[in-house]
């Protein structure tokens, strides 16, 4: 278990699925409360973190075709962090729950956890990227 957590490359990897998977079930669990502001906001952003995730993962991780600065990386990361966060704040707020007293809110409450839950997701990939600076300027400081 520790040789998955030691290479940089299979963190990422667990990062981003986690990213995808948080993504899939917003994407989902969204598609029931459209036609709100929130669930319409929380709908497109889960499409973009399903998306980014794929995309990193396909383009950074495996072929290696592009080969990201990790500035642009934290601040893309550190953009959809507070994108998702405005999103479930945004759900949570509003009168999305007053609406479906008909029928169930399961899918209002999971859309809102996994926003939160994509949030912090997000929000550790902010931070390894913040350490994986931090280290690159450490060595670059040592060199000189």
């Amino acid at each position: 278990m520790n040789a998955i957590f030691q290479s940089k490359e299979n963190l990422e990897m667990i990062v981003r699925g986690a990213q995808f998977l948080c993504g899939v079930i917003i994407f989902a669990t969204s598609t029931s409360i459209t036609g709100i502001g929130s669930g319409d906001f929380a709908f497109l952003i889960s499409y973009n973190i399903v998306l980014y995730a794929i995309l990193y993962t396909v383009f950074v991780l495996k072929t290696r075709q592009i080969d990201m600065k990790l500035t642009i990386k934290a601040s893309i990361d550190a953009i959809l962090t507070l994108l998702l966060f405005i999103a479930a704040i945004w759900l949570v707020s509003s009168r999305t729950f007053t609406y479906c007293q008909f029928t169930s809110c399961a899918a209002a409450y999971a859309c809102a956890v996994f926003l939160f839950a994509g949030t912090f997701i997000q929000g550790s990939s902010v931070y390894l990227t913040y350490i994986e600076m931090t280290r690159e300027e450490d060595d670059h400081e040592a060199v000189f």
